[in-house]
């Protein structure tokens, strides 16, 4: 969306190529936070295992001291994303690693071990993949993502990095879940699921920005008595966007397609902009449907 974004505000046809490339530069950025985020998790972990050492070589050890409780460092899934190469080769690269942000993993830490959350965690009898997932799913989504610590260093970081947090978040969430099913097999996903997935992003692209007359045309005529300049640039490119969904992908639904434009515009739009997509194009699926120019193929689609 950022890049169609960037490419209406210019609105040259001839940079086509030039944003395919930046395309692909931004997903490969954006692909590296998901990357850095494992390492950041073996960082906390790390320095855990460094503080029940510390506090075994203490010079008077308390009994505790000497028999710690190592739930949270004998995590399995944690000693399967570090044995993995994609991702011991990621945090060898000082660009994506944790290791001078001390200040930082501290910070995760101390908020971590003072929750409720990993005390319940810490004396539980129990200890398995179900619980090891679970406190990873606790520091991502309670810890990680509210931290403002990080929030600063990944704008200082990399551009592409703090609008996609969430996203990569709930990517390793997914991807771990599907291991939690099947120990058996582990796998870091690449940057695209398959060869399927890299085309249709590309086609969006190329399709929404051949088509911008042809599509503003549709929302003009979606509008009705609003002219299209009181529409919001942002707004304008996810509708852009939609109606190439609509009209150029025939294996999307159009209810996927809705609700995915309208979750995207509560993240990049003004907070009635999802509530403004969803009316429209609700008029322009059926504007569409009327004029024949909505084609959807596959079991389910052909009646949308």
């Amino acid at each position: 969306m950022q890049i169609h974004y960037g490419f209406l505000q210019s609105d040259d046809i001839s940079e086509l190529s030039k944003l395919e490339n930046d395309l692909n530069y931004s997903i490969e950025q954006s692909y590296n936070l998901f990357l850095s985020l494992h390492c950041l998790l073996i960082e906390l972990f790390d320095l855990e295992r460094e503080k029940v050492e510390i506090r075994k070589n203490k010079l008077l050890p308390s009994p505790e001291d000497l028999n710690p409780n190592t739930k949270f460092i004998d995590n399995e899934i944690i000693k399967r994303i570090k044995e993995h190469p994609l991702i011991q080769k990621t945090c060898k690269n000082s660009d994506l690693n944790w290791v001078e942000q001390y200040r930082l993993i501290n910070n995760i830490h101390e908020t971590l071990i003072k929750s409720e959350h990993y005390q319940k965690f810490m004396n539980n009898g129990k200890l398995g993949i179900e619980q090891n997932y679970d406190i990873i799913a606790y520091i991502l989504e309670k810890i990680v993502l509210k931290n403002k610590l990080l929030e600063e260093i990944l704008e200082d970081r990399n551009i592409f990095w703090n609008d996609d947090l969430e996203f990569w978040v709930s990517n390793i969430l997914q991807y771990l879940k599907k291991y939690k099913k099947n120990p058996e097999t582990f796998e870091i996903p690449g940057v695209w699921r398959d060869e399927e997935d890299k085309t249709f992003a590309f086609r969006l692209l190329k399709f929404s920005v051949l088509n911008r007359q042809k599509f503003d045309a549709i929302i003009v005529d979606a509008l009705q008595k609003w002219e299209l300049e009181r529409l919001a640039l942002v707004d304008r490119s996810l509708l852009h966007l939609a109606i190439c969904e609509y009209t150029e992908m025939p294996e999307v639904p159009v209810k996927v397609t809705i609700n995915e434009y309208i979750e995207i515009s509560k993240y990049y739009s003004t907070e009635k902009s999802s509530v403004f997509i969803n009316g429209i194009l609700d008029k322009i699926h059926l504007i569409l449907k009327e004029k024949g120019q909505l084609i959807k193929e596959g079991r389910g689609l052909a009646d949308c």
